[in-house]
């Protein structure tokens, strides 16, 4: 009689989730969890709308946690989490299940968020690792690891300058993020290395950035894109230069003048490669 009146008295005060948390993982209560989805408008991941109750939860959303990594504690069936995973799956998250996980989260640079997770989801900016609670029957802890979007100068490139996901086929991508934020030198500034174009001798711009994630042929395709977007646009390899492996040479126009174009790609390490694009209307 006494425990059905605690039930009562807590749904009347919390809600049925919190006496769903009470009752099933303790009798331990946090009114600091919010007891919904953390979306988000940069990091865009589906719902997972079979939860019943969320033990742990993050402030805010997952945009508060660009270039970071973020977990939650959650209450599901097992028949809701295949079920999210096939919703996943329908959204084009590349899913990853059982012994494929090892080859999938280990990358260069030591431990990772993801170690282990028993799932992982990857698409775009996003990875999510699945793991059960060991005390917990129908609990899940799910990480979200967000990589740096960097900060693309989209209003000071010529058109032929996109980012690695625009040229695309897919609207997916697993996993690649700027190692190096984009940064872009203008005339007359000085490019770090000493080299100080005068504005007046040259009309030299420098895009640089680094990304992470990528396999040499996705590199190179990336390369092939933007030199297809050129006039005379030609991609080659074997000229070593600043130690790249790929280099562009093409034109273009831009703010009403023509510009010689010039892109370099050199692989850092197994899956980071470094992007070197310049465009003068001086000459190369």
């Amino acid at each position: 009689m006494a425990k059905k009146f605690i039930r009562w008295l807590l749904v009347s005060l919390f809600g049925l989730s919190t006496v769903v948390a009470y009752f099933t993982f303790g009798g331990t209560t946090d009114e600091a969890n919010p007891q919904h989805w953390p979306g988000g408008k940069l990091y865009r991941v589906p719902e997972w709308k079979g939860i019943t109750t969320y033990l742990r939860n993050i402030d805010g959303t997952l945009d508060d946690y660009a270039g970071e990594h973020c977990t939650i504690d959650v209450v599901a069936t097992e028949l809701s989490f295949e079920r999210y995973l096939n919703t996943l799956r329908d959204e084009k998250f590349a899913v990853t299940v059982s012994d494929e996980v090892i080859h999938k989260r280990t990358r260069p640079g030591g431990a990772t968020p993801m170690d282990g997770c028993d799932i992982i989801a990857e698409r775009d900016l996003v990875r999510i690792g699945f793991t059960r609670l060991p005390d917990h029957e129908n609990g899940y802890r799910v990480t979200f690891e967000l990589a740096n979007p960097g900060r693309w100068p989209h209003k000071d490139l010529p058109d032929f300058m996109v980012r690695y996901e625009a040229t695309l086929d897919r609207p997916t991508t697993p996993f690649k993020s700027f190692a190096e934020d984009p940064v872009l030198y203008k005339p007359g500034v000085d490019r770090g290395d000493g080299d100080v174009v005068s504005s007046v001798a040259s009309d030299r711009y420098d895009l640089k950035f680094t990304l992470s994630g990528l396999s040499r042929d996705e590199a190179v395709a990336y390369m092939r894109n933007i030199t297809s977007r050129l006039t005379n646009g030609q991609y080659s390899e074997g000229l070593e230069l600043h130690r790249g492996f790929g280099i562009i040479l093409g034109a273009c126009a831009w703010n009403k003048k023509n510009y010689n174009v010039r892109g370099v790609v050199a692989q850092v390490d197994d899956n980071t490669f470094a992007f070197s694009f310049d465009w003068s209307a001086a000459g190369m």
